[in-house]
């Protein structure tokens, strides 16, 4: 409980990180372990507050709509089947249209792990 709120105000900023990072094909292979890692546990977590029979609003949307957890729980497993095609896709497919593709090729090699 004590790391809660920290983990709260933090959690925003790596989701957007995650994603800018995707949307611009800087880091996708970070980026995509950063969003499969959170959508695992996003799962187990709204998993659990469902085994307890509790109904919470997840904040998945922020302000905009309120969302359940017990319909938000499906959209976790297919961001992790995305985020691991992400992973495991060649590195032309991931920067075709994107930031990353304008990269020298010499600096595209040293960050190949986790471009």
């Amino acid at each position: 409980m004590m790391l809660a709120r920290p983990f709260g105000l933090v959690m925003p900023f790596v989701e957007l990180l995650c994603g800018l990072g995707l949307l611009l094909g800087v880091l996708t292979r970070l980026a995509a372990l950063g969003v499969g890692l959170m959508s695992i546990a996003f799962f187990i977590a709204k998993a659990v507050v469902l085994g307890q029979g509790r109904h919470i609003d997840c904040g998945c949307f922020g302000a905009i709509v309120e969302t359940l957890a017990s319909v938000t729980i499906y959209t976790d497993l297919p961001m992790v089947v995305m985020a691991f095609l992400i992973l495991i896709a060649p590195n032309r497919s991931r920067h075709f249209a994107a930031v990353g593709r304008f990269l020298t090729e010499r600096t595209r090699q040293r960050l190949r792990l986790v471009w």
